[in-house]
């Protein structure tokens, strides 16, 4: 009867080590599948539709070659304990992305984020026309905001965001960064208010693209205006030359002539609205202008411009920009 017994609980303890280890092995090849590299070969983009099943998002996920098979999410939801809820939208999927990481990226809802790109200097029309024109954003922008208030910037989105909600993000940054420069501006600038330092600023931004241009030039236009004299920047005449239409960047002797409220040329002080969409580097240049007693500047021919404290000597500057477009039409 012992002895029975005894191989009975034997035989017992026999099958329970088999079941173990056959757990033991079950779950460890189950936890090095769901961490094995996955059969994607390139990186590619998954759009998940709202009301998309998962039966159906599993399909696509073969499909597309992201999982080896439709069960290999349902062998995660075992392993971790948890329920598969992907959110809509676009991830962005990395080759060999494992079945637990793709689980973890769809559930936790990171969506990939697209970009835009804002250049210090765009007028409010073009910036509008490219945001229109991004095919992942949706609804239309409707009116054209008032030159000077998009800050020029990167900015992140995700498929499907609302065209006027970025606008807004846009400018909300430009009306911080503007008060925030504003507050440290250097002490009796002629600018009645912050929207006229970004007036300034959109002129500097038209002016130069060399950084160390830009508080000098900002010094000129500072000096001329206290002196009450006309500040005669080209960049006014082309914007009010050009306003709302393609900007063709050039002006002949007859357009300084042209009245309109950003010809400077014409009118003294600062134009009605800004002439451009400026960056930080040249709002802050029109907030802490350079200490200087330049009144002119013009080209020096190679990119970069010479300055100067009179017309005499303005004008001598002039005519060696002359000899030198002579010099380059003759080559």
């Amino acid at each position: 009867m012992t002895i029975r017994i005894f191989k009975i609980f034997s035989n017992s303890l026999y099958l329970i080590s088999v079941i173990v280890l056959i757990i033991f092995v079950l779950y460890n090849w189950l936890n090095f599948y769901i961490n094995a590299p996955g059969p994607l070969k390139n990186d590619v983009i998954l759009d998940i539709k709202r009301g998309t099943s998962k039966k159906e998002l599993k399909l696509k996920l073969r499909e597309k070659e992201i999982i080896r098979n439709n069960y290999s999410l349902d062998i995660v939801e075992i392993i971790t304990k948890k329920t598969f809820l992907p959110k809509a939208g676009e991830y962005k999927i990395k080759k060999q992305t494992t079945p637990i990481e793709l689980f973890k990226i769809l559930n936790n809802g990171k969506v990939y984020q697209r970009r835009i790109l804002i250049k210090e200097g765009m007028r409010s029309i073009d910036i509008i026309n490219k945001i229109n024109n991004e095919k992942f954003l949706e609804s239309t922008i409707q009116i054209i905001p008032k030159e000077g208030t998009i800050f020029p910037d990167t900015y992140n989105f995700v498929k499907g965001e609302d065209r006027n909600a970025l606008l807004e993000r846009m400018q909300i940054k430009m009306k911080e960064k503007m008060l925030e420069i504003w507050k440290n501006r250097n002490n009796n600038l002629p600018y009645k208010s912050p929207y006229e330092l970004i007036i300034m600023a959109s002129i500097i931004e038209k002016e130069t693209g060399i950084a160390s241009e830009r508080e000098i030039i900002s010094s000129v236009f500072i000096n001329r205006l206290n002196k009450k004299m006309r500040l005669q920047s080209d960049p006014t005449v082309i914007y009010g030359k050009y306003f709302g239409k393609e900007n063709l960047n050039n002006i002949e002797s007859s357009d300084i002539k042209n009245k309109n409220p950003w010809n400077t040329y014409q009118i003294r002080g600062l134009p009605e609205t800004a002439i451009c969409n400026p960056g930080e580097a040249s709002i802050r240049a029109a907030a802490m202008p350079a200490k200087t007693n330049f009144f002119y500047f013009v080209s020096n021919g190679k990119g970069k411009h010479n300055f100067s404290s009179t017309l005499k000597e303005h004008n001598k500057n002039v005519r060696k920009l002359k000899e030198i477009i002579i010099l380059k039409k003759n080559d």
